[in-house]
């Protein structure tokens, strides 16, 4: 709580800063001392409001990617994305074995 403190003294004391300026800065010096803004810095937010796990189900590899570079390499976000890439690849191979052992057999079977 402190670098909150530290944030919203800065910009009480800084009226000509807004909020998105001081996290672009990635750090603020007070007194001398530097205190990092990293946690406040994280994108909390998924990457246009989808999930991370959906964007890697839903989009594959390009999703993954996307959440990687829009989440700023952010580790978690970036597994989670992995983990729905990992579960929709697992959902198409399934369903790609459904459709060939239905269809496919019965067409070849003359059904």
């Amino acid at each position: 709580m402190t670098n909150l403190t530290v944030a919203d003294n800065y910009l009480n004391d800084n009226p000509d800063v807004n909020m998105s300026e001081l996290l672009s800065l990635g750090k603020i010096a007070v007194n001398g001392v530097n205190y990092s803004m990293g946690f406040l810095a994280f994108n909390a937010e998924p990457p246009l409001g989808i999930p991370s796990f959906i964007w890697g189900c839903a989009f594959g590899w390009v999703g993954l990617l996307v959440v990687y570079l829009a989440t700023d390499k952010d580790k978690e976000q970036t597994h989670k994305a992995l983990i729905g890439c990992a579960v929709g690849t697992g959902l198409e191979v399934v369903v790609w074995v459904i459709y060939y052992a239905v269809v496919v057999k019965a067409a070849t079977s003359g059904i």
